[in-house]
């Protein structure tokens, strides 16, 4: 079994989707999503982890969240499988984003 560190980041842009770290396949990847608000107002944040660029209801594990001003919102310990990736959006610029974790393959 190989495992890898995974780091990757990003500055949202407002309406605009990114997409972060595709699990290759063969792989799982088990780690934590970071997100900070770095504006002086609320943002609304969406976070899915889905294995296309649309998500679906159910992959959705933050809809609409409500970011507070300078505030960081982080969700540990996700395990994801081939396929899948980190869809993350914001309404409004000014959002740092971060993924970090391990990837392993048999």
């Amino acid at each position: 079994m190989g495992t890898l560190s995974i780091s990757r980041k990003a500055n949202l842009v407002a309406g605009v989707a990114a997409i972060l770290y595709l699990v290759p396949l063969n792989s799982s990847f088990t780690g934590n999503i970071r997100i900070l608000n770095r504006n002086n107002t609320p943002v609304k944040i969406t976070v899915a982890i889905c294995t296309d660029d649309n998500p679906t209801l159910s992959d959705y594990i933050e809809y609409e969240c409500l970011l507070p001003p300078n505030e960081p919102l982080e969700d540990t310990a996700l395990i994801l499988t081939e396929g899948e990736r980190f869809y993350v959006f914001s309404d409004t610029s000014g959002v740092s984003v971060r993924v970090h974790g391990i990837e392993e393959t048999p």
